[in-house]
């Protein structure tokens, strides 16, 4: 059967057209990423573990019933979870297309990374991945073996918005280490293990925001920041830097001259940004 190139270019074309947000959303904890979680506007599905136990209040109060809390660690009676089990809730929650549709839920957020891959480290599945031929523990597969999990979680987030054409968003730790006067990320690095991990996980969203708190006329707010500086290095036993990743801000279809210095941290305003609208009216 001979290859549709045609039908194949238009799904492509479809895919690079879509206009709602795929975000991996980078900040410094108490920097406002659970606040600007809950500032979709829409009705918000928010997938967190114990561990971020203060995330939905945050993006409570930012969002009001709009957002719905999920635990992911927890089932629905209250029982506490193993790692196995929770990372299967997880992936079943955001596997299940039709419940999302007919709960009307327009926006998925997972709080988030950092979180997730302390998950991912301790279920079983992790330590098979990392189990050589001869069942010994291969420190070198720790990375790849965690990514490769990741990878089923970001698979179905965007599976979802290829179905509901909705937007998906995850946080993730950014540990900073300078700051402009302003409260501006000059340099920071992203909390997960390891310089693979970040490599394979934040590049493949579509998206990419760091927010955080700035002095603007002398008052305080979260702030979406597109120019600060997130990296992530690898090191030799010697301690010198081997290979060195950036992770720019980004919103797909737009270029760099198109993205302000700062912006109040509002994700229904940067979906409209990127959409090419203004949030509640035409462009």
């Amino acid at each position: 059967m001979a290859f549709n190139f045609a039908a194949a270019e238009q799904a492509a074309l479809k895919d690079m057209d879509c206009k709602k947000l795929g975000l991996m959303l980078l900040g410094q904890s108490g920097g406002g990423k659970s606040f600007a979680a809950g500032t979709f506007g829409v009705k918000t599905l928010y997938l967190y573990g114990s561990g971020e136990s203060h995330g939905p209040a945050a993006a409570r109060h930012a969002g009001g019933s709009n957002v719905a809390p999920v635990l992911w660690d927890y089932d629905d009676e209250g029982t506490k979870l193993n790692a196995d089990k929770a990372y299967k809730r997880l992936l079943d929650c955001l596997k299940d297309v039709e419940g999302i549709r007919q709960a009307g839920f327009q926006a998925v957020m997972v709080d988030g990374a950092t979180e997730l891959e302390a998950l991912i480290r301790q279920t079983k599945q992790w330590e098979q991945l990392c189990l050589t031929d001869k069942g010994k523990h291969n420190n070198f597969a720790e990375g790849p073996a965690a990514a490769t999990m990741f990878r089923a979680v970001l698979d179905s987030l965007r599976d979802l918005q290829r179905a509901l054409d909705i937007h998906y968003a995850m946080t993730c730790i950014l540990d900073v280490r300078q700051l402009a006067s302003d409260g501006g990320i000059l340099e920071s690095a992203p909390r997960l293990t390891g310089y693979q991990l970040a490599d394979s996980i934040i590049p493949q969203f579509p998206d990419i925001v760091v927010v955080g708190r700035m002095l603007k006329n002398e008052v305080p707010g979260h702030y979406f920041q597109f120019l600060a500086g997130v990296t992530k290095t690898s090191k030799e036993a010697s301690g010198e830097v081997k290979k060195t990743v950036n992770f720019h801000p980004r919103i797909t279809g737009k270029g760099l001259t198109d993205l302000p210095a700062a912006v109040p941290a509002d994700l229904g305003k940067l979906a409209a940004f990127k959409a090419g609208v203004k949030k509640g009216g035409k462009e």
